[in-house]
C-alpha cells in the first residue's frame, strides 16, 4: 500500500477549491471521490509504480484526463422540517453514522466518516447492513430530501387491506431541538469503526449497534440525546 505525495490527493486541494474533502465531489459520476484521487493511496510494488498505477486509475475515462469536482455543500433544508413530514405520516427516520477518526494518518486504513438517512416504518427490524454511503451528515440530508418522495412511495402498504397512513395532526408535529449530527458523531466515535444506527419517531428514539453479522439494540429513549446519556454517561456531551 502506497500514499502519494500532497500534490496528487485531491483532499489536499480541497481548500482551494472553497470547501473541505467530504465535500467534493466527481462531476463525471455524480458521487463522492474515490480513494485513489482524495487521498492518493493504493497498492503498488513501488513508489514509481505507484505514481503510474495513480494516474491510469484516476483519469480512466476521463477526457484528456482531467478530473472535475465540484464542492457539494449539501441542502439548505433542515434535517427537522424533513422529520417533520416523516413523523406526520406516522413513519420514523433512521440516522447511520460510522467513524474512523483513529485511522486519520493511516492509508492503510479507512478514513473520515460515513453518513446515512432514510425514512422507514417505525416497527421495521433493524438491518444486518445499516446504509451509510455519504462522506458527511450535509449530503446524507441533502440525499434524503431528494430521495424523500421516492422512499415514501416505496412505504405505502402493498396490502391493500392495510391503510394508506395520512397526516392526521392539526400542527407539524413537533420535533426536539437535538443536536443530531453531534450526538450521532458522539456514539459512531465511541463505536468506532461500527455503524450506529438511530431510529428516530413521534415520542421516542432506538439506537441499533452494528455488531459482526448481526446488530443490537443498545437503548431505548425518549430522545437521541438520553440514550447517548443513557450509553456515554451524564458527561458524554460536554464540549
Amino acid at each position: 500500500m502506497v500514499r502519494l505525495a500532497e500534490h496528487y490527493r485531491v483532499d489536499c486541494w480541497a481548500a482551494h477549491f472553497g470547501g473541505s474533502g467530504d465535500q467534493l465531489v466527481d462531476l463525471g459520476l455524480d458521487a463522492p471521490l474515490g480513494v485513489e484521487a482524495r487521498w492518493g493511496v493504493l497498492t503498488a510494488a513501488s513508489a514509481d509504480d505507484a505514481v503510474r498505477e495513480y494516474l491510469i486509475r484516476v483519469s480512466a475515462g476521463r477526457p484528456a484526463a482531467r478530473v472535475f469536482v465540484w464542492v457539494d455543500r449539501g441542502t439548505s433544508t433542515a434535517l427537522g422540517a424533513l422529520m417533520r413530514v416523516v413523523f406526520g405520516l406516522g413513519l420514523a427516520v433512521e440516522l447511520v453514522a460510522r467513524s474512523y477518526r483513529h485511522n486519520a494518518g493511516d492509508p492503510v486504513l479507512a478514513q473520515g466518516e460515513t453518513w446515512g438517512v432514510t425514512a422507514t416504518s417505525p416497527v421495521r427490524g433493524a438491518a444486518v447492513a445499516f446504509a451509510a454511503a455519504s462522506p458527511s451528515m450535509a449530503l446524507a440530508v441533502a440525499g434524503f430530501a431528494d430521495s424523500l418522495g421516492t422512499q415514501l412511495h416505496g412505504l405505502v402498504p402493498a396490502d391493500p387491506t392495510r391503510p394508506i397512513a395520512v397526516p392526521q395532526q392539526p400542527h407539524p408535529v413537533e420535533v426536539g431541538g437535538d443536536d443530531y449530527e453531534y450526538l450521532m458523531r458522539r456514539l459512531a466515535e465511541y463505536h468506532e469503526g461500527a455503524a450506529v444506527m438511530a431510529r428516530l419517531f413521534p415520542g421516542g428514539c432506538q439506537v441499533h449497534v452494528e455488531a459482526r453479522d448481526a446488530t443490537r439494540l443498545a437503548a431505548t429513549a425518549a430522545t437521541l440525546r438520553d440514550a447517548v446519556v443513557a450509553l456515554l454517561g451524564p458527561n458524554a456531551l460536554d464540549r
